[in-house]
């Protein structure tokens, strides 16, 4: 009889280890175990696909339990879908990162477009680097300066991939603080289909990424095919210091309070975001892989091959950086939603 309680006993230890919750297992028990899948916001080419799935190849090896990568892509609306469903759909439990616009932070505090999400509640995991962006145009357009379309001689049409991309926000920021004559196709899923557009002749440009520019669009601005108009950006940018930044042509204090809103997205240009509720042990353990990935000699020799700008930014640095986003002054926030307001 003693022997059959031990043995009972003993089986309902065994079985309560089996049913141990996910809690309970450590970082690298779980990982080991399950998978993780890395969402892009954007459909494949884009300068967001090329950095995550740079990331992918290089991550696992930094997380403890080495997980499997999965990647997939799921664009739409300028990756807001993608960050209202790491909010309120996909797991939180740690196996699934979001690359996301840098515009998701922003997004909800300007109210401009719907948003299901508060990006204060998000759990950062880094970003890539931090960038400049450029607007182009192609020679076909027959636009030779920034400083025409801003002054009212030509008319811009650039591609867009939805109202919270870069690719949108940037031009219209323009066209409402300086009277700029910016046109805005709007609808294209990712950079690469505008710029098959602009190679095609539908449209005259586009903004967005420096790096992704500079690494997949390379030959293009070699050989002339497109050529850099304006750089956005609040500070010089080694390389592109022959071309006018946006802040030249700001003329009141009010122009440029909107500026340094609207560009301080830039700071996190490559961001990653994982759900509210992550457990703390995991998010420290992604957050650390992602920044030791990123310093990897593998994947910085990669980049260099892909000419892909790395600056690493990590985690905390940038949640605190969103909470001071958040400080902005109503009055400037409200002149900016107003700016950025699509008609």
């Amino acid at each position: 009889m003693l022997h059959k309680r031990a043995a009972l006993l003993v089986g309902a230890l065994f079985s309560g280890m089996l049913a141990m919750p996910a809690s309970a297992q450590t970082v690298e028990e779980f990982y080991k175990n399950n998978p993780l899948r890395i969402i892009i916001g954007y459909s494949p080419g884009g300068g967001y696909d090329v950095y995550a799935r740079l990331l992918a190849r290089h991550i696992s090896e930094h997380i403890p339990g080495n997980p499997e990568i999965i990647t997939e892509n799921l664009p739409g609306a300028g990756s807001v879908t993608l960050a209202n469903q790491i909010a309120n759909v996909l797991p939180s439990d740690g196996t699934v990162i979001g690359a996301v616009s840098r515009a998701i932070p922003v997004e909800p505090l300007l109210e401009i477009n719907p948003t299901q999400y508060d990006a204060r509640e998000l759990n950062w995991i880094g970003s890539m680097t931090d960038e400049a962006s450029v607007c182009v145009a192609s020679a076909k357009s027959g636009i030779e300066s920034w400083e025409q379309v801003v002054n009212g001689e030509k008319e811009i049409i650039l591609g867009g991939t939805g109202a919270a991309s870069d690719n949108e926000v940037f031009p219209r920021m323009q066209a409402e603080l300086f009277g700029a004559k910016i046109r805005i196709i709007s609808g294209y899923p990712g950079s690469s289909e505008v710029t098959l557009a602009m190679e095609q002749g539908e449209i005259d440009g586009m903004c967005g990424s420096w790096s992704s520019f500079a690494s997949t669009r390379a030959d293009m601005l070699e050989s002339g095919a497109i050529k850099v108009l304006v750089v956005l950006s609040t500070q010089p940018v080694p390389g592109l210091e022959k071309y006018p930044l946006v802040t030249e042509f700001a003329k009141t204090d009010d122009q440029k309070q909107v500026l340094n809103l609207i560009l301080s997205r830039l700071v996190l240009a490559r961001p990653y975001v994982a759900a509210p509720g992550v457990p703390e042990d995991r998010l420290a353990a992604l957050r650390k892989a992602f920044m030791d990935a990123a310093k990897d000699p593998d994947l910085v020799a990669e980049a260099k091959k892909l000419e892909l700008e790395l600056n690493p930014v990590d985690g905390d640095t940038a949640e605190k950086l969103i909470e001071e986003v958040y400080t902005t002054p109503d009055a400037v926030v409200e002149n900016t939603r107003k700016i950025l307001t699509v008609q």
